[in-house]
């Protein structure tokens, strides 16, 4: 049923639209004079690069069988809406909003105690539904309340005391403009003054992060409370951090505003001088009220805000820049190697509503996308094929799990109840109360932990549902492989390094994949320990001729370690 459906969203119109990004393509192949393979892969090749790409991992052996041995005419396209409306892809693309938004899950902001888990689940609906990431910017930018009540207030509390900060990130995030050094002073590499920076700022500083002026009052009476009760002088840290995070609420105050430092050393303006709101272009002057709206919806039209996102989901996927060899964060328009595919991103995402489903399927389902993986420099590269590229973290431990586990998106974390636990009443908090939800938080927070499956203490679980990034193996080998710690955006990493090699070669990972309990194993005991199914498990392809004699030399064991430390398994192509 399911397949029938998917087969009738296959609409001549969709096909089209896949088409057109090659045609549009061919127009920069004839002017630099790009010869292109007219070859596709192959379909082992394919079903590994859809899944790598679309769901973050290596498909199944049962995934790899289904594909190859279909004959039906649209295998691709039924493939790609699969995965496109599966936790797979809600899963992967998890990692990239994250990494890009700084969502660290153990807590909202330096700082900041409170869980980000309402945050978390805000950008998973996103994802999962395509919400038109038009209204998903406004909604972060013109938040109000606490997390619990609306957890896309989250995005300015991550940021508690460093509004300036804050918009410097969303002008790279949103629209690719890099304005951080005008924070303090004229950019010399960039063309923004630092008064043109404070009065951008002027939209979004009279926003409050904090909003509940009695709280001296408050805490004095409920720490009187507690110590009676608990006949000490002591007040548990996890008490202090369930009020003190209770405090952030989003809101709009018009008598704040922006005052020029009092080192300011241009003519422009004085020292101590308040800064009148005005966009970097100039077009939207003094606005005395609704600033916040104004400054999103200033954003969401803004020339670059279309670019800036149909880049990143680009370079996510292809390996590459389109505006190379600027950077994804700051680059100009004018600086693009194809004018024509960034104005058709432009145009096909205003027309598909801001989808970003739309977008990746308009890439993946492309002839350049089949097309054999481009091995070269980023300097030559002219958009003829994907680039080979490895693995980033997240696509690394996800793939290991896919050997070990039946289900590699098994999850039995749930974060419904954590708002309600969390959020205090102030007209009504008590220490007894400030009591009993401090206890009831820390067993939910262990429940969290035990939900886990785990290997010799290994937490097994996809890198998008990691509760604490800081701590534990999976932690560690995320960081090892370059995960993002979440501080700046755009600052993961795919590059090797000796410590990477060691830790693939001597950790508890080879344990995990050959017990007998892996999903590895399990088929290759129901092939009759036939270990080609273990050679197509890990590298998602047949045994080659040359291989044949490796293969059935090694033992089992041996076998998956050579494979896992192969460059082959780390690289998608």
């Amino acid at each position: 049923m399911i397949t029938v459906l998917i087969a009738l969203i296959l609409t001549t119109a969709n096909i089209k639209a896949y088409n057109d990004l090659d045609t549009v393509l061919s127009v920069s192949y004839k002017q630099h004079n790009v010869v292109v393979s007219d070859k596709s892969v192959d379909d082992y090749t394919f079903i590994r690069r859809i899944y790598l790409d679309l769901a973050g991992r290596i498909p199944t052996t049962e995934e790899i069988k289904a594909y190859v041995t279909s004959q039906h005419p649209n295998k691709k396209q039924l493939i790609v809406e699969k995965i496109v409306y599966s936790e797979d892809y809600t899963n992967n693309f998890y990692n990239f909003w994250a990494d890009l938004l700084r969502i660290r899950p153990e807590r909202l902001g330096d700082g900041i105690q409170m869980k980000a888990f309402p945050y978390m689940e805000y950008v998973r609906d996103f994802i999962r539904n395509d919400t038109s990431y038009a209204k998903f910017v406004e909604s972060l930018l013109i938040a109000k309340g606490r997390i619990t009540d609306n957890p896309a207030s989250s995005y300015f509390i991550r940021d508690e005391g460093m509004a300036f900060d804050n918009l410097a990130i969303t002008m790279q995030i949103f629209v690719g403009k890099d304005t951080s050094c005008a924070i303090c002073h004229d950019s010399p590499f960039d063309p923004y003054t630092q008064k043109q920076f404070y009065e951008l700022a002027a939209f979004l500083n009279n926003t409050n992060r904090e909003n509940r002026k009695d709280y001296r009052d408050v805490q004095k009476r409920v720490d009187d409370e507690i110590k009676a009760i608990t006949k000490t002088d002591r007040i548990d840290n996890n008490v202090r951090q369930l009020m003190s995070s209770n405090l952030f609420n989003i809101s709009d105050d018009p008598n704040k505003k922006v005052i020029y430092p009092p080192d300011y050393a241009y003519t422009n303006a004085k020292p101590g001088e308040i800064a009148i709101a005005s966009t970097l272009d100039g077009k939207i002057k003094d606005v005395k009220e609704n600033k916040r709206s104004t400054f999103a919806k200033w954003v969401i039209e803004h020339d670059d805000f279309s670019s800036t996102i149909s880049n990143r989901i680009w370079e996510n996927i292809v390996g590459n820049n389109l505006f190379y060899p600027e950077s994804i964060s700051n680059f100009n328009k004018n600086s693009s190697t194809n004018k024509e595919l960034v104005v058709f991103f432009d145009q096909y995402l205003k027309q598909n509503n801001y989808s970003i489903r739309s977008l990746v399927k308009l890439i993946v389902l492309s002839d350049f996308y089949s097309r054999p993986a481009y091995l070269g420099s980023r300097e030559a590269y002219k958009n003829e094929a994907v680039l080979v590229k490895r693995l980033d973290a997240y696509k690394i431990w996800d793939s290991v799990l896919t050997l070990v586990l039946e289900d590699p998106n098994y999850s039995r974390i749930s974060f419904d109840k954590y708002a309600d636990l969390f959020e205090i009443d102030w007209n009504e908090v008590t220490g007894q109360n400030l009591l009993d939800r401090t206890a009831k938080l820390r067993d939910y927070e262990k429940s969290l932990n035990d939900n886990f499956l785990r290997f010799n203490g290994i937490e097994l679980v996809r890198a998008c549902f990691l509760l604490n990034r800081n701590n534990g193996f999976v932690a560690t080998f995320l960081k090892e492989f370059g995960a993002s710690e979440r501080v700046l955006i755009d600052s993961g990493e795919s590059g090797g390094s000796i410590t990477q090699l060691l830790t693939l070669m001597n950790s508890p990972l080879m344990g995990i994949i050959a017990d007998k309990k892996s999903q590895v194993i399990q088929a290759y005991e129901r092939e009759h320990r036939n270990k080609d199914i273990i050679f197509v498990s890990i590298m998602g392809r047949p045994v080659g001729m040359f291989e044949r004699d490796l293969v059935n030399k090694l033992n089992v064991q041996d076998l998956i370690w050579v494979l896992m430390n192969t460059h082959e398994m780390l690289f998608r192509k």
